[in-house]
């Protein structure tokens, strides 16, 4: 059936009411185009499936995934679907708001890191998604910057959780059988130390660590836990050693015990919801404007990461042997399902109905899409 598929070309019609006007981007999993919806009178984004992928069974539920939570979460924090369908050919698509701004990795690659008042409102976005979804039993499961879109407010920065194609759900306990034991989903850098050293189930915790470790990485550029392989990745985040942020960029030393504690290799430490972790980060900003400007506007200092010798966070255990010998295990059973999470970010873009005036960064200048 693949190789039968239509050609998409400016104008051709997906819908009764959609035509194709520009291809917006692509990527192994799909491409999204630019589309003119006859009946709402406004440009919409339409994202399709690759070619290759139309008969993989594992791919169109993916993608039927990623309408029906899109739909059913009905948040402004979340990229907004408005139809699904299959076309005469086969080839199943989205019709999705068209977003005008950027993802937040690619704003990253270009500033190094966002002001400090950029970054509580990222925070703030996001977590009220990741609320509204772990309310009805959704875990995204792939939180970090390439899934998170940017556009711009009289307000200040608005953000948008994109991509929800390999959430799970976990108020359907025989529904969804890949929340269980032994199964990875997500990406290594990104992923709690229960998902790359144990077959726990995942649950919502797994959002909430994703969280802190894209709000550190936006804060001061860089990522908590790195490593040249996916071996050690994953020992890095066994271990549980990161610099504190005021280490690494200029910031309130006050923010170093959020992230012990949202970085906490004990899940019952860390903080219970995204609401909270949000509050919780807020809390600690300069009440002073001026300060917090000061703040939000200075450049990052370049420092050295501590020696691993002498960790900087007395309160953390754990060691490198330990770590490795787990992620000999760990990274064989992980090499199959883990780069699910390297996943194609072709996902859409929106109309700025949420917020007002929304008029994107300043580049590019035209709607961005998230690519692989």
């Amino acid at each position: 059936m693949a190789s039968e598929l239509t050609k998409l070309a400016p104008d051709l019609a997906v819908a009764r009411h959609v035509r194709l006007l520009r291809q917006l981007g692509e990527g192994a999993m799909g491409e999204v185009w630019v589309g003119f919806h006859e009946t709402l009178r406004c440009e919409v984004a339409v994202k399709f499936l690759a070619q290759h992928l139309v008969d993989n069974r594992e791919a169109m539920d993916r993608f039927d995934r990623e309408a029906s939570i899109s739909a059913q979460l009905q948040s402004p924090y979340v990229v907004q679907t408005f139809d699904q369908g299959v076309m005469d050919d086969g080839r199943p698509f989205l019709i999705m708001e068209l977003l005008d701004g950027d993802n937040l990795s690619a704003l990253l690659r270009r500033r190094g890191r966002l002001p400090l008042r950029d970054v509580a409102l990222v925070l703030q976005h996001v977590a009220k998604a990741l609320s509204r979804a772990h309310k009805i039993g959704v875990v995204h499961c792939d939180i970090k910057p390439d899934n998170l879109f940017i556009s711009t407010t009289s307000e200040g920065i608005f953000t948008r959780v994109l991509d929800f194609g390999i959430a799970r759900r976990t108020d359907l306990p025989d529904a969804d059988k890949s929340m269980r034991r032994g199964a990875l989903f997500g990406t290594p850098e990104y992923m709690s130390r229960e998902q790359v050293m144990t077959n726990d189930p995942v649950d919502f915790r797994a959002d909430l660590w994703a969280l802190a470790v894209t709000t550190y990485q936006v804060l001061t550029g860089k990522l908590p836990f790195e490593g040249d392989s996916l071996a050690e990745v994953c020992a890095a985040i066994s271990d549980g050693q990161f610099a504190p942020p005021s280490r690494v960029a200029p910031v309130p030393r006050e923010l170093d015990a959020w992230f012990e504690r949202a970085l906490n290799r004990d899940p019952v430490e860390r903080y219970a919801s995204a609401k909270e972790m949000a509050a919780a980060f807020t809390k600690l900003l300069p009440e002073d404007d001026e300060l917090l400007d000061e703040l939000s506007t200075s450049g990052v200092h370049h420092v050295s990461f501590p020696n691993p010798e002498s960790p900087p966070s007395s309160s953390r255990t754990g060691r490198w042997p330990i770590a490795l010998i787990a992620v000999a295990v760990a990274a064989l059973t992980m090499v199959a399902g883990i780069y699910l999470g390297e996943q194609d970010n072709v996902t859409s873009a929106l109309s700025g109905d949420h917020p007002p005036e929304a008029n994107g960064p300043a580049a590019p200048d035209t709607p961005a899409m998230p690519t692989t």
